[in-house]
Formats: structure tokens, C-alpha cells, sequence
């Protein structure tokens, strides 16, 4: 269950992990595309503002002349009547317009870099001006008040930028009489740079693998770690619980062997003071007789105190009448009460039910720790103990115990602590009453073992009250065979006294 529960754990690291290292390579390749995007943006608007420049320098000139070669010849689309001239050395000269310069540097950015510049408009005066169709969009675009376009095309193997083509002053000198007007828009110069495989990306998955390899070898390094601490566990808690049975297995064994031969002195004692022997044997008979039962009980509490432990206290579930169980710890404790002239009150309610089934034996031995502690901390005064059935409370039938003394009380910053075992309220309460502080510590343990619980309440100087509440099953007083049923329960008396003085 234990190998199960770190699976599982193991499981979630490693997804865990699994989305991190996927989230940050989601955003580092978001933020690599962003910062080529951005590069690249400002080259393409760098390249514009070259042109533009270009051709301001050349509008202002009034076009520029330049040699007629086999690369450059005269522009057809200038009609000029000195478009071209020839020197008196022979050379034949031809001008250039802005535009005809943009298509020269377009060629050598072209065959140099691999940058075209185009210029074009929505009605091109020159054929090889036709707009492509993602021109043709920017050039809407510019006309609806667009400053710029940028886009990836071919799979993001280049990039596209356009920006519009204002009418200047100086290019009325030209194109005045096609209607031109100083700030309209006119087309645009178009820019497509080749973008490089990128090495931001290679490098970015490399890292993000090798830290995801790296965390996972983490991982798998620490599930080894738990796996072999796991089976350290599993081998030192067999271990402990082999001592645990072992310390059982000798308690139960040396709890038969003390009891056997001190119930046998209990019973010699008890058969010499019934012989009536002289006052002074009398005391030292009756010492002997104290003592022995009190050291029975100290084993007694110990070996059940060892069994609840180790989860091997057994309930029983039989049917018996609550009010007897009650009779029965009451005489118990009565010898012990007179001696000390206490008053002992047994009040029943007469909902109580007359019979039901569950561990008689422990809910009496609950009720003798109680009421010994009772009859031990009262020197005047009396106890009551008081049994009532909780209302609605049918299946099962809740019934509650209380025993209340009129004795020393309990300081509050005890009473969190008076259900430890081996607490006693201080030092001097075991020299002068005696006891090991594993009664209550019993009651507690054996009130869960049957579901139930126990509380207290105590005013220092005044006395406690201690409440047992336990859940039984209803069962039919008919089935009552081996306990005598008492007549005033049966008859559902509402209060029963028992004096003693």
C-alpha cells in the first residue's frame, strides 16, 4: 500500500515536472520569436528609411545622370526631353528618377543579401510595378490610415514588410501632370528579408531537455532513496511489533504467574481474618489483604493497558442489564465508601432500558476506575452515580454514565493531561493515594474501543464529575439468563439510594 501511495507520488512529480520544463519552453520560444520578430522588424523599417532617403536625395536633384550601360539603360517610362545626353568625349549618359534608382538598389541588395525591395501601388505606371496580393492588402490597408505591414510568409523562411509612399514636393516634378498631390499615399516600397534557421531555438530546446533529463534523474534518484527507506520501515516496524508481541506474550505470561500465587494469598488472608485472630494479627492480616489486592489491580491494569496497546483487547457482545452492571461495581466500592462514612447515590432514570447487548464486563471495569477514584480523592461528602438514556437515540441506544464526588477537584491545567497514561495530577498524590496513573488512561482507550468517549469536569476544592457516553444495541430482557434482573429497574423505578455511614 505504502510502494503504491509513492507511485503515485512519483507519478505527479514527474508530471509536474513534465509541465513546468513544457510551460518555460512554451514561453522561451514565445519570447525568442518575439525578440527575432522584433529584429527583424526594425531591418525591414531600416531598409525603408534607406530608400526613402535615396530617393529624397535624388527628387531633390532632379534625378541623377548616370553612364548607359548593359545593366542600366534608359528608363522608358521618364518621357523627358533630356533624359539622355551623350558628353563631348562620346559617353552617352541617361537620368534616373527616384524610382528607377529604388529598382537599381533593390537588384544589389538582392544579389548581395537576398533583400528585394519592390515598389509598387494599386495602379502601377509600369507593368513590373503590379502589386503582389499581400501588397495589395497593405496597400488597402495604408488607404484606411495603416502606418506599416509585417508578416512571416513561406513557412517563416522570410519576412514581409511594407510602408506607405508619401508624395513629396519634390516628386511633382515628375509625376505632377499623373495628378500627383504633396501628402497623398501612392503606393509603398515593400521589403522581404530572408530569415535564417534560427540557433535561439536549437539552443532553447537543448536546454530545456537537458534540465527535464537532469530533474527526472532527480526524481528517480529520490524514489530509489524512499523506495529503500520504505523497506527499512516495513523491516523495522516488524521488528518492533515482534517486540511488541513478545513484551505481550511475557506480560500475559508473567501477569498468570504473579496472579496464580497472589490470589492464592488473597484467599488465605481472606480465610485467616474470617477465623477471627487477635486485634493486632486482625490489622496485619487486613495490610497484607490491602496490599495484595492492590498490587492484583496494578497487574491487572497493566496487562490490559499492554493489550489495548497492541490492539488485542478483545470486545464481547452479549446481552445484560444496565442497571445491574451498575449494582454490581456499586457493591464493589460500597466496603471501601463506609469505611470512609461517604454518602453513595445511585440515581437510574426510568427511560433507561431494562436490557442491552454489549460488553458488560468493560463498561463495569470503566465504572470501578471511576468510582475507586471517586471513593480515593473524597474525605467528606459522598458520590453519585448517575445513568441516563440520551433522547432520540433508538439504533443504537446511547446511555451515559456520570460519576460526580464532592472531593479535591482538579487544577484546570491538569485536566488536559488527566487522560494520559501514567498521569497523575503531581508526585504527591501517588505517595499519599497511591496508584500508577494508568486507570483513566484505560477508561479513555476502552470508551473508543467501543465508540464512545469520556469527558470531565472539575472545580478545584469542590469536586469532579466524569461522563461516559457508550452506544449499545437494544436487546429483549427475556434473554437475561445468566444476571439477575433488579426488581426496580425492571419496573422502571426513577431513583435508587444506597447510604452508607
Amino acid at each position: 500500500m505504502r510502494s503504491n501511495h509513492i507511485k503515485i507520488q512519483v507519478f505527479f512529480a514527474v508530471l509536474f515536472w513534465f509541465s513546468v520544463i513544457l510551460i518555460s519552453l512554451i514561453l522561451s520560444l514565445k519570447a525568442e520569436k518575439k525578440n527575432r520578430t522584433e529584429a527583424l522588424l526594425a531591418g525591414g523599417r531600416a531598409f525603408f528609411q534607406q530608400a526613402i532617403l535615396t530617393r529624397a536625395w535624388n527628387a531633390k536633384h532632379g534625378g541623377v545622370f548616370v553612364p548607359i550601360t548593359k545593366e542600366t539603360r534608359p528608363n522608358p517610362y521618364l518621357p523627358l526631353a533630356d533624359r539622355d545626353l551623350t558628353t563631348d568625349t562620346g559617353v552617352e549618359y541617361t537620368k534616373i528618377n527616384p524610382a528607377f534608382m529604388t529598382r537599381e538598389i533593390s537588384e544589389l541588395a538582392e544579389n548581395s543579401k537576398g533583400i528585394k525591395f519592390h515598389i509598387t501601388s494599386l495602379r502601377p505606371l509600369r507593368p513590373g510595378n503590379e502589386p503582389h496580393l499581400w501588397e495589395v492588402e497593405s496597400l488597402k490597408m495604408f488607404q484606411n490610415g495603416q502606418q506599416e505591414f509585417s508578416s512571416f510568409s513561406d513557412n517563416e523562411s522570410n519576412f514581409r514588410y511594407m510602408a506607405p509612399l508619401i508624395v513629396t514636393k519634390e516628386c511633382l516634378k515628375c509625376h505632377e501632370k499623373q495628378g500627383y498631390k504633396e501628402g497623398d499615399i501612392r503606393g509603398g516600397i515593400s521589403v522581404v528579408i530572408p530569415v535564417k534557421p534560427s540557433t535561439g531555438s536549437t539552443t532553447i530546446w537543448f536546454s530545456h531537455v537537458a534540465v527535464l533529463l537532469i530533474g527526472l534523474l532527480f526524481i528517480c534518484t529520490s524514489w530509489r532513496k524512499l523506495e529503500s527507506k520504505q523497506v527499512q520501515l516495513i523491516k523495522a516496524r516488524k521488528e518492533s511489533e515482534k517486540a511488541n508481541q513478545a513484551k505481550s506474550d511475557f506480560l500475559a505470561n508473567m501477569s498468570h504467574e504473579i496472579r496464580t500465587p497472589l490470589n492464592g494469598i488473597i484467599g488465605m488472608t481472606r480465610l485467616a481474618r474470617d477465623s477471627h485472630p487477635e486485634p493486632q494479627m486482625q490489622h496485619y492480616l487486613k495490610t497484607i489483604q490491602t496490599s495484595s489486592n492492590s498490587l492484583l489491580q496494578l497487574i491487572s491494569d497493566i496487562l490490559d493497558f499492554s493489550k489495548i496497546e497492541a490492539n488485542q483487547l478483545e470486545l464481547e457482545s452479549r446481552p445484560f442489564s444496565p442497571g445491574q452492571t451498575v449494582e454490581n461495581a456499586v457493591q464493589t466500592i460500597n466496603i471501601l465508601a463506609s469505611e470512609k462514612r461517604l454518602r453513595l447515590t445511585v440515581d437510574i432514570r426510568p427511560d433507561v432500558p431494562a436490557a442491552v447487548s454489549g460488553d458488560s464486563f468493560r463498561l463495569q471495569q470503566i465504572l470501578l476506575n471511576l468510582l475507586s477514584n471517586a471513593v480515593k480523592f473524597t474525605e467528606k461528602g459522598g458520590l453519585t452515580i448517575l445513568v441516563e438514556r440520551l433522547r432520540n437515540s433508538t439504533d443504537p441506544e446511547w446511555l451515559k454514565f456520570t460519576v460526580q464526588d464532592t472531593g479535591k477537584g482538579i487544577s484546570p491545567d491538569k485536566l488536559e493531561h488527566i487522560f494520559d497514561h501514567f498521569s497523575q495530577e503531581d508526585s504527591s498524590v501517588t505517595r499519599k493515594y497511591g496508584g500508577t496513573g494508568l486507570g483513566l488512561a484505560i477508561c479513555r482507550k476502552l470508551c473508543q474501543l467501543m465508540g464512545g468517549e469520556i469527558q470531565v469536569q472539575s472545580t478545584l476544592g469542590k469536586g469532579s464529575s466524569f461522563s461516559v457516553t457508550l452506544p449499545f444495541q437494544y436487546a429483549d430482557s427475556k434473554k437475561l439468563t445468566t444476571e439477575k434482573l433488579d426488581s426496580d429497574i425492571g419496573k422502571k423505578s426513577s431513583l435508587r439510594f444506597i447510604s452508607c455511614w
